[in-house]
């Protein structure tokens, strides 16, 4: 038995090599230079991940993207590097980069394409990036209007300040440290949403999960209206003197405005003050 697996692992190789196939892996990487007078971007990928790294004002900032192919066959993963395209809409204020998916020829498990920005934090008013199965990360401190859509893969901010419009499914959602400077939604499906979060004198902001917990940390002297509901859960909120623990749902008014919609179900709600 045992040669007979040797036998047939032999021929699968050589059939592999006959026919131009084996394990292979490759990229093909762009640069865009950014000028510092594009202050909007957006980046669209079917699949790859999506991150902002600051730079300091001396170095050249730039967009890297990276095509990655991935398969069996060697010609098969070589004709789908060629197959991507990156349509490009660059502008002297602006840069639009949108990759569109190719048909994956045989021998390909898959093709993704990863967009890496290196900019100064205060670079751009706003940045939207858009993708699936890998994660978008902003580990640049911000200041801008941010519209980040992911699937199936988690949305990370590090800190920053602005206003955020943050949609995913089947992962967290992380905020670091986020100072809301207007209305904003963070929504996710199957994950936890996290963070420290300051708000301003008005406007509204939802947070909205299903079957994960939501964490939020606050200073203890935020006023606002919070409607908090969760479905089969329980609640935990704890600001200045307002303390409230239970379960379905709750209204805690420390002020008119702002208001603050958290919502979730089968999972808890946990609102307390930064120590």
């Amino acid at each position: 038995m045992k040669r007979i697996l040797i036998c047939i692992t032999i021929i699968y190789v050589l059939v592999l090599a006959l026919t131009g196939s084996a394990w292979a892996q490759m990229a093909r990487v762009k640069e865009y230079q950014l000028q510092p007078r594009v202050t909007t971007i957006q980046l669209s990928s079917f699949l790859g991940s999506i991150t902002w790294i600051p730079i300091t004002n001396q170095e050249q900032a730039r967009i890297i993207a990276e095509v990655v192919a991935d398969g069996v066959s060697q010609t098969g993963v070589r004709n789908a590097l060629l197959q991507v395209r990156i349509v490009e809409n660059v502008r002297p204020s602006s840069i639009l980069l949108e990759a569109r998916r190719p048909a994956l020829p045989a021998g390909v498990d898959y093709v993704e394409v990863n967009y890496t920005v290196y900019a100064p934090p205060g670079q751009f008013r706003q940045f939207k990036a858009q993708t699936a199965q890998r994660p978008i990360e902003i580990v640049s401190r911000f200041n801008a209007e941010l519209t980040l859509i992911n699937q199936n893969a988690p949305i990370t901010l590090h800190s920053g300040r602005g206003a955020v419009h943050l949609q995913t499914t089947q992962a967290p959602i992380m905020l670091g440290e986020l100072d809301l400077a207007f209305s904003s939604q963070v929504q996710t499906e199957h994950g936890a949403i996290s963070g420290v979060v300051s708000f301003p004198s008005q406007g509204s902001f939802l947070f909205r999960t299903t079957n994960a917990p939501i964490e939020l940390k606050l200073p203890q002297n935020t006023l606002a209206t919070f409607h908090l509901s969760s479905t089969r859960g329980a609640i935990d909120f704890q600001l200045g003197d307002d303390i409230y623990n239970g379960s379905t749902g709750t209204s805690v008014e420390r002020s008119a405005e702002p208001v603050v919609s958290i919502i979730t179900s089968n999972s808890t709600i946990i609102v307390n003050e930064v120590h």
